[in-house]
């Protein structure tokens, strides 16, 4: 889910300003006789493993980032409930705006407030593993998907409704980890399919049910019958949403045709 949690930075671009720093060095600070060179350097590997570091510390800040926002996000408004936090949404806009009738903020408002607060706490059973919600949704994705367990960036993209540079950052965390693969497409190696590896498999396969009990253990309190009507109205109340914004997109290309 695209609100959440695209915090993590794109490393792709360090390489590039590890190099730019590393000349700055040089230019400023010369190498005194007994310092290696950076080609010294640069044959023994220490080039690399310096690059490797600041890859991983950038990924891991990234990822503790897109953790603290969202824990940031629901310590704001701690101690209070998040449909106390929609009243007074929805009362300001009564005291603000009265003629017009704001009572979507009642739904749309708690749908988010519940977006919020479920990220938080399942970011917090997944911390211990290394993953946070965003990660984790890669995973899961890639699972659910059967053996082989393979995807395209396309497929992803369209599962997770992510952008291109959403999904790419997600990527290059995952794979630093080698939990994914990237394979060069047989018919067309311009592109790739993602993968899970074994190690990716054996990490979802184990923090799968840890999820799903922190997620039940919030779903207990309701009691089956209101689980059920909660389930029910969800998914119409999403029926309804997906068939709206599929009409407009359709009312949108009618009306460009026309215009163009």
């Amino acid at each position: 889910m695209r609100g959440q949690s695209e915090t993590v930075l794109n490393i792709q671009a360090l390489p590039a300003r590890i190099c730019r720093f590393s000349r700055h060095i040089a230019r400023d600070y010369p190498l005194k006789a007994d310092q290696p060179s950076l080609a010294k350097l640069r044959g023994n590997g220490q080039i690399e493993a310096m690059k490797k570091r600041t890859l991983s510390k950038e990924k891991l800040r990234g990822a503790k980032l897109a953790r603290s926002r969202t824990a940031s996000w629901v310590d704001a408004g701690a101690g209070r409930t998040a449909s106390a936090k929609v009243d007074d949404i929805f009362q300001q806009w009564r005291a603000e705006r009265p003629d017009i009738d704001p009572s979507p903020v009642q739904i749309y408002g708690l749908i988010c407030q519940l977006y919020l607060q479920t990220t938080a706490f399942i970011n917090a059973a997944l911390e211990p593993y290394g993953l946070y919600r965003g990660t984790f949704d890669v995973l899961t994705a890639l699972r659910r998907a059967g053996a082989p367990y393979l995807l395209t960036p396309k497929q992803l993209s369209a599962e997770l409704l992510l952008s291109a540079a959403g999904l790419t950052s997600r990527l290059n965390a995952l794979e630093e980890r080698h939990l994914i693969a990237r394979l060069p497409e047989p018919n067309d190696r311009r592109t790739v399919r993602i993968q899970l590896t074994v190690a990716g498999e054996a990490l979802v396969n184990k923090v799968i049910p840890i999820v799903f009990d922190a997620q039940w253990a919030r779903l207990h309190r309701l009691g089956e019958p209101s689980r059920q009507r909660l389930a029910v109205e969800l998914k119409r109340f999403a029926d309804v949403v997906s068939e709206s914004n599929a009409s407009d997109a359709e009312q949108q290309v009618t009306a460009k045709q026309l215009t163009g």
